[in-house]
């Protein structure tokens, strides 16, 4: 049997030890064209060896070397000297190239100094292949321009990162080093259909809306309602804690899982739950009218219009007591300082929905790899192909992920397109992440 397997290459000798293979071959081969004068089947003799090791896949669990001895040869055409061509060989990674390909197959799913110590090679060197790889990845994969494009943040490495998304297919479509107007416009002048971009999803972040507006001056902007109905829970909370603050630890006895609670909506509450609720609002009176101003805020984002969600804001703003127009003022600054993009919900019913999700799967890679950098961790991500979309969504549904309703836009039909080229697919990424219990 041949250990090796590898056409063209002849066994010469194996030495074996408790945990390594040393593999003597010779390629065998003869060169086809001269690599100095392009002859092809030039006429060529042998002028010397030279001694060269290579690194290669595991056997029997135990690390793999090749040595060989690379022919040297002189070309009668042109009289000049070359090595031969080891077409299966990595040059600049001294291994061979079903390593360099395991190398990068297995970077996706593990840390680089577990499969350096499998290997026997420093994690500098599975490194650079992974760098190498990352960098043909993002000239071979041209994600396709999204027609819903969300824009939100994720915190990776102690910095908030700009993350972009297509909302319509539930992929990730970019992850950009940080979250600066420049970034963002800069990455958006880069897409060369972004015309195609209709709406765009955001939080209240004003970089996200001043590069959008100049690099996509057509797009109507929707801020995700996540981002202005947490606020309304924020002021709910900042009561809270400060009730607190002033009672004896008997009472904050009496208000246990308060802040659980209080965050849920008055409709997901347990028939036990609710009493418990009415119980301290009484006590409370404070709590219980903050509690009821957060679900009446919430109670704005039923409508199904514009004209009925502005109605009931204001009905919302004008019952604020004036003793909590301090707590409220972010929600009231904001509603007015964003008022279209806020409302253009109503009309475009979109959100970023998996943007938490996101953040808790980037921060899974970092802890798998301690010590890598953001292009890493970002290209584990953008370019794992098993995570990338296989196939449309069934045409039967007309139901757009991150949409909170059932919505259809007014988009032309698109031509078939290959889905690899969507992005990596939220779902598939999750569900990894899960089977892995990471």
């Amino acid at each position: 049997m041949d250990i090796l397997n590898i056409p063209n290459w002849v066994l010469v000798n194996v030495t074996e030890t408790d945990d390594t293979y040393t593999i003597k071959s010779e390629y065998t081969r003869q060169p086809d064209i001269c690599p100095r004068c392009h002859a092809v089947n030039p006429r060529c003799r042998k002028f010397g060896t030279q001694e060269v090791q290579y690194k290669d896949l595991p056997i029997h669990a135990k690390k793999t070397t090749l040595i060989a001895d690379r022919q040297r040869f002189i070309c009668d055409e042109c009289g000049k000297t070359f090595f031969q061509n080891l077409p299966d060989i990595a040059e600049g990674y001294k291994t061979t190239q079903r390593l360099r390909s395991y190398i990068e197959r297995e970077s996706y799913k593990r840390t680089f100094v577990s499969i350096a110590a499998e290997i026997g090679v420093t994690d500098t060197t599975i490194r650079n292949i992974f760098k190498d790889h990352l960098a043909e990845r993002q000239e071979q994969y041209k994600f396709i321009t999204p027609e819903i494009l969300g824009i939100d943040e994720i915190h990776l490495l102690k910095k908030p990162r700009c993350v972009m998304t297509n909302i319509k297919e539930s992929v990730i479509y970019d992850i950009l080093p940080n979250r600066n107007k420049e970034t963002v416009m800069t990455r958006l002048s880069e897409i060369p259909d972004r015309k195609q971009i209709e709406l765009v999803c955001m939080d209240m972040w004003n970089p996200y809306r001043d590069a959008a507006k100049t690099m996509l001056p057509k797009a109507h902007i929707i801020i995700d309602k996540f981002h202005v109905v947490r606020m309304a829970n924020d002021a709910m909370e900042s009561v809270r804690k400060g009730m607190r603050e002033s009672l004896t630890k008997r009472q904050r006895l009496t208000l246990k899982d308060d802040r659980f609670l209080l965050r849920k909506r008055n409709k997901e509450l347990k028939p036990e739950q609710r009493l418990i609720l009415e119980s301290w609002t009484k006590n409370y009176p404070d709590l219980g009218a903050t509690y009821e101003l957060k679900e009446s805020f919430y109670c704005i984002w039923d409508s199904n219009t514009i004209p009925e969600a502005k109605d009931r804001y204001r009905h919302w703003k004008a019952a604020i007591p004036q003793k909590m127009e301090g707590v409220f003022s972010p929600v009231v600054s904001a509603m007015k300082n964003w008022e279209h993009e806020i409302f253009n919900y109503f009309k475009y019913p979109f959100t970023n929905a998996y943007t938490e999700a996101l953040n808790g799967i980037i921060k899974t890679e970092k802890r798998k790899g301690r010590g890598y950098s953001f292009p890493v961790i970002k290209g584990k991500i953008l370019y794992d192909p098993e995570l990338h979309k296989k196939r449309p969504k069934p045409e039967k549904s007309d139901r757009i992920a991150g949409g909170s309703k059932n919505f259809t836009v007014g988009f032309q039909q698109k031509p078939q397109i290959n889905y690899e080229l969507l992005g990596v697919d939220i779902s598939t990424l999750i569900r990894k992440i899960k089977r892995e219990g990471l």
